[in-house]
């Protein structure tokens, strides 16, 4: 599972790649309708993470608030990176 923040590197990175296929040097429009197709699908997926951090539990069914906490909450998407930036920072 990815951040929101993840998503939103990945469509811009991607969506530089699909430029430059189907715009630039390497000239392969098969290529950059692809990687446009998949910066899109990220650009999406950043979108839908950024609207639902903004969800209350008066946003939604009592009974879907803590799936759409999992959901949302990064330090539960990776959780070994967030232990390993606690342990640094912690000197």
């Amino acid at each position: 599972m990815s951040s929101g923040a993840h998503h939103y590197r990945e469509a811009e990175r991607l969506a530089a790649m699909a430029h430059h296929y189907t715009y630039g040097d390497g000239v392969d429009p098969v290529r950059g309708r692809a990687l446009a197709t998949e910066a899109l699908t990220h650009a999406t997926l950043a979108a839908a993470a950024a609207a639902a951090a903004r969800i209350t539990p008066d946003d939604v069914d009592p009974g879907t608030w803590a799936e759409w906490r999992r959901a949302i909450d990064d330090s539960t998407a990776h959780p070994e990176q967030i232990a390993a930036r606690e342990y640094t920072d912690a000197g």
